[in-house]
């Protein structure tokens, strides 16, 4: 009963010349986000919009979210579709929707963040557990998993997912 179907590619609007990945898609699945290169390989975020039938040309983010000196890569929508976790120099940022567009992002969690690299931020669907990839000392490999939990006032200290999900191999995505 029910299943996957037989995979197709995205609408060719998607689809480009360029390089796209890390795509995000709304809970209600009305938009997509996902990163695309230009010409000399600095990334930007894209979103496109589902009307029933195909996607819209996707539009680029824009700023505050894009910014002309740095990659934005890995995004990721709350299900509400009103915040968008993203990766910016290996940090993890935060930014949430106004009427037009989106406000400044922010550095996320001191408690994630650190001097090593963060990236492919998730959060849970009640939105108590916040995994991200790091590689951070203490790990099983290059980068591992971990999950930070919201403990009503912030997010606690993460923790490594451990060697059942680790591997000595690079854990890139959650």
């Amino acid at each position: 009963a029910g299943g996957w179907g037989v995979a197709e590619s995205a609408d060719s609007i998607i689809n480009s010349p360029a390089e796209e990945c890390a795509p995000a898609i709304t809970y209600q699945g009305d938009r997509l986000f996902f990163e695309r290169a230009d010409a000399t390989g600095k990334k930007d975020l894209y979103v496109s919009a589902w009307n029933g039938s195909s996607w819209s040309e996707p539009e680029n983010v824009g700023p505050p979210v894009n910014t002309p000196d740095a990659s934005e890569t890995k995004p990721f929508v709350t299900a509400s579709g009103d915040t968008l976790f993203f990766v910016r120099r290996s940090d993890i940022y935060i930014a949430t929707r106004n009427g037009s567009g989106w406000n400044a992002p922010t550095l996320f969690s001191a408690a994630i963040n650190t001097p090593n690299d963060e990236t492919s931020p998730c959060l849970s669907a009640d939105g108590r557990e916040f995994f991200f990839t790091s590689d951070r000392p203490g790990g099983y490999g290059w980068m591992d998993i971990y999950v930070s939990t919201w403990d009503g006032s912030g997010w606690g200290a993460p923790r490594n997912l451990g060697p059942n999900v680790n591997t000595s191999d690079n854990e890139w995505y959650c």
